[in-house]
């Protein structure tokens, strides 16, 4: 932004934006990017939990459930999965990507991924840019 922080170099390329599902909206969406999380989803869920205003107040306000919220952690994240299931575990709509990506046989015991689509007011990666941002997506990194 050279107009409004003209002492910051400017960007030589334009960058990449990836794009979480937003289900809310359900516009098409059409994952690009489909990473196991499996290894994970410890640290996911407790990032869920340190966001108490949308995990234990809005959300649950909003959907008439905020009688349900849980005090302690063990309860939380039985709380967490089962409201927010359709973020984290593998769905139709990302298997395609995910097979793709892992390979089939992999990919049917992936149970929590994390889809992202690619924007298109960025820039696409080529396929060995997307190996250096995506190392797991390589079959070496998962062998």
């Amino acid at each position: 932004m050279p107009n409004a922080v003209p002492e910051v170099p400017s960007l030589k390329k334009s960058p990449i934006f990836l794009l979480m599902p937003d289900y809310a909206a359900r516009a098409a969406y059409s994952p690009d990017i489909v990473i196991d999380a499996g290894s994970v989803i410890e640290k996911k869920l407790r990032a869920c939990d340190a966001h108490a205003s949308q995990f234990y107040e809005f959300a649950p306000w909003q959907g008439d459930f905020l009688h349900e919220v849980p005090d302690n952690w063990e309860e939380k994240r039985t709380f967490i999965l089962k409201y927010w299931d359709r973020f984290l575990r593998v769905s139709d709509e990302v298997l395609p990507t995910l097979s793709k990506l892992y390979g089939q046989d992999y990919a049917a015991s992936v149970r929590y991924a994390e889809p992202f689509e690619i924007a298109n007011y960025g820039r696409r990666p080529n396929e060995d840019e997307m190996k250096t941002l995506f190392p797991m997506l390589t079959t070496s990194a998962r062998m």
